[in-house]
């Protein structure tokens, strides 16, 4: 899920506070009723735990991140490294299998000289 969906699903402008990221899923908790809206709840859930997880994350990995988009017009390693940067921090992405079997499917990997350029650069990613 991106951030700006993220933090239009809270009904809130982006932050890390923690307080107004809380305060801001209880208000729209008592809109959604789980028994009645079991996805509108799961997505609300998903979107708050998602930015919880961003306002814990230091400055130098927030700066991380907007380098990973720059990626996406370098070379063939780049544009691997920045699509598994995209299924990765697209919580519905990350968790459906056949969208890791299309990233790991590419071409790229099959080719013997870039296959270990590529691997080192993903490990670093995921680290």
């Amino acid at each position: 899920m991106e951030k700006a969906q993220v933090f239009n699903i809270l009904g809130i402008e982006e932050t890390k506070d923690e307080e107004l990221l809380k305060d801001a899923y209880h208000k729209k908790l008592v809109t959604v009723n789980p028994e009645e809206d079991a996805e509108g709840f799961m997505l609300l859930r998903q979107a708050y735990e998602q930015a919880v997880a961003w306002a814990g994350c230091e400055e130098e990995e927030t700066a991380g991140e907007r380098n990973y988009e720059a990626l996406k017009d370098g070379d063939e390693v780049d544009r691997f490294i920045y699509e598994a940067y995209r299924i990765y921090t697209d919580y519905d992405r990350r968790l459906k299998p056949e969208e890791w079997n299309t990233l790991f499917d590419r071409q790229i990997l099959q080719a013997l000289d870039m296959e270990t350029d590529c691997a080192e650069r993903f490990l670093v990613f995921l680290l």
